[in-house]
């Protein structure tokens, strides 16, 4: 397994793995499963890329990435 931060090009991996632990555990994150929905493709490249007040990290294994963390 390999952790690294996120990039703009991995938007739609983190957008996929967000919204399913917003679906999960919506209680242990500062946002809705609604609002994050919501989010343009545009803010999530940003969000991927660093741009915003939140880093993001993926674990990647095999055959895509499993889970993420925040820093």
């Amino acid at each position: 397994m390999v952790v690294r931060q996120t990039q703009a090009a991995d938007w739609l991996e983190l957008r996929r793995i967000r919204l399913q632990s917003l679906s999960d555990a919506p209680e242990a994150f500062g946002t809705s499963y609604a609002a994050a929905l919501a989010l343009s493709e545009v803010a999530w490249r940003q969000r991927a890329a660093g741009d915003t007040p939140l880093t993001y990290f993926m674990a990647y294994g095999a055959p895509a990435p499993s889970d993420l963390l925040l820093e």
